[in-house]
């Protein structure tokens, strides 16, 4: 049987369907999954279905009933059907898309912009500095009350007691000081387990996913406070080397400052009004898409005034495409990317 469908839409198949299964069905999961409080790989697997069936069971019966009126009315096809379905699940990324894109457009040019000022970025760099010192103390605080909990709970909790392994575990999770703490108490006053009737199994899931979420926020909050304290000092060294005259023994010291001081200034200002311009045709073009004739997106200008070489129409799209992707991730990587990939939260 031959294949009536291109290479292309092969992959665009692959790629839709792979996308679709990560968004609403894997991810979910995962993250559910390493949230979940339970003690076994089978529970934390139970808790993140039933959280996500409870989410998607309420979506779904919406959904259906809308489903059921609109082919009921249009007297819907198959066809029709399974592009709805994909047009509804594509409507949250849509909107999510929209309202990212929209705050990106304007902030990556002005974040270039202000970059290139070392004053005026140290400046922001101290109010972040305390901000996110707010944040850590406040998550500091939060864990300390939750491990208060953990110590009180491993005081009622007999080494007789089948909930110990779990009292266990949850100590494991706590901060090595705190852990130190808890290990070297004396179970053996507590032996008769009189009070363990006050502690169960789904009390210490409850703590154990208070630990785990409380662990996780501090270790984000530390690693974006080591990130901005680092740079902050590195740029206050370099605002001092710009007030006064640098010297340097060295050659390739004196052409890294005039690179840091003089040069990437400049360019850091030339990406500015480069992503600015972007930007305006970005916005110009969803202005003007429902428009057919005459043609007035820059984009379909391009194309059209540019026939050879395609090399040159696909650098300005690819381009032009990288820096939407670049709006769209800008809100996101400094609360989230730059925590993960300095890989210092950990999880369970």
């Amino acid at each position: 049987v031959v294949s009536t469908q291109s290479t292309g839409e092969v992959f665009w198949n692959i790629v839709f369907w792979s996308s679709q299964l990560l968004t609403w069905v894997i991810l979910p999961l995962l993250s559910s999954y390493v949230a979940a409080g339970e003690f076994t790989i089978s529970g934390k697997v139970k808790t993140a279905l039933i959280e996500n069936a409870v989410i998607y069971g309420t979506l779904g019966i919406l959904f259906g009933i809308l489903l059921i009126y609109v082919v009921a009315s249009k007297h819907l096809d198959k066809g029709a059907i399974k592009v709805l379905c994909i047009t509804a699940s594509n409507t949250w990324g849509l909107l999510v898309l929209i309202f990212l894109m929209g705050y990106g457009l304007v902030q990556v040019p002005r974040a270039c912009w202000e970059r290139s000022s070392y004053s005026d970025l140290l400046t922001q760099k101290r109010f972040d500095v305390s901000k996110i010192k707010i944040e850590l103390e406040e998550a500091q605080e939060k864990l300390s009350q939750i491990v208060e909990e953990v110590r009180h709970i491993n005081r009622l909790v007999s080494r007789s007691n089948e909930l110990r392994r779990f009292v266990d575990i949850i100590i494991e999770k706590c901060p090595s000081l705190e852990h130190e703490d808890l290990a070297n108490v004396n179970y053996d006053d507590y032996a008769n387990g009189r009070e363990d009737v006050t502690i169960s199994r789904s009390s210490l899931v409850s703590v154990h996913g208070k630990v785990i979420s409380a662990h996780t926020n501090m270790h984000r909050c530390q690693v974006l406070w080591d990130i901005t304290v680092s740079d902050g000092l590195d740029l206050e060294d370099w605002v001092l080397m710009k007030n006064k005259e640098y010297r340097s023994e060295s050659t390739l010291g004196l052409i890294q400052y005039y690179i840091r001081i003089f040069i990437i200034p400049i360019l850091l200002k030339a990406i500015a009004v480069l992503f600015a311009l972007i930007s305006i045709v970005i916005i110009w073009s969803e202005m003007v898409f429902s428009v057919k004739h005459p043609t007035l997106t820059i984009c379909a200008l391009l194309v059209d005034f540019v026939k050879s070489p395609a090399i040159i129409v696909v650098v300005c799209i690819t381009f032009y495409q990288l820096h939407v992707s670049v709006c769209l991730l800008h809100d996101l990587q400094v609360e989230t990317l730059q925590p993960l990939l300095h890989g210092t939260c950990s999880t369970d």
